[in-house]
């Protein structure tokens, strides 16, 4: 998991444009990581779910 995130980071560092200044590059870095911070803390909030049982 933690190196498919990783992977994605670097996916995106190698699409970036020839024109982009530093606070594109860095903006669409942290858009990604707040990407996969969300996902992260939505896996974590499933795997409490069933560690205690509870499936809704």
């Amino acid at each position: 998991m933690v190196n498919y995130l990783s992977n994605e980071i670097l996916d995106n560092l190698f699409h970036i444009e020839n024109g982009m200044d530093l606070n594109s590059i860095f903006q669409i870095l942290l858009n990604q990581i707040q990407e996969n911070l969300n996902l992260i803390s939505i896996l974590i909030h499933f795997v409490k779910m069933i560690k205690f049982g509870i499936f809704i």
